[in-house]
């Protein structure tokens, strides 16, 4: 995942899907700011983290979770649209565009994204998940 763009209100970048060295799959991501790692208002620390399927009694489906992100846990790549939707995960979508028009980006096509998200990483259930910056 490379970001690209970051302020008080939010973090952009990008999320990729590499299958034996090719780039299979590709789409945009939101997280929240950096605030210094804190449970639930921050994004994770750029890293390299294990990357495990999972069933999430919350969403109610399988969903992929960070594992080793110092002091955090339940860290999702789930589907949503706007960053107030986020505790310290990251949302995936088709592109990035003011939807509500409040100034902060937003991730459009959650649902697609992540679905092909899942397809992508097929039949893996667990990988590994590569943090930094562009």
């Amino acid at each position: 995942m490379i970001r690209t763009v970051s302020d008080d209100k939010c973090t952009l970048g990008y999320l990729y899907v590499y299958n034996r060295g090719k780039q299979v799959y590709s789409c945009a991501s939101l997280e929240l700011p950096w605030r210094d790692n804190a449970i639930g208002v921050s994004r994770v620390p750029d890293g390299t983290y294990k990357l495990v399927l999972e069933y999430s009694p919350h969403f109610k489906k399988d969903l992929w979770e960070f594992k080793g992100v110092p002091g955090r846990s339940e860290v999702k790549i789930h589907a949503g649209n706007f960053v107030s939707q986020l505790n310290g995960c990251v949302l995936v979508g088709t592109d990035h565009l003011d939807i509500d028009k409040d100034g902060i980006p937003d991730v459009i096509n959650s649902r697609r994204a992540l679905d092909g998200f899942h397809k992508a990483m097929y039949p893996a259930i667990e990988s590994e998940i590569i943090v930094k910056w562009f």
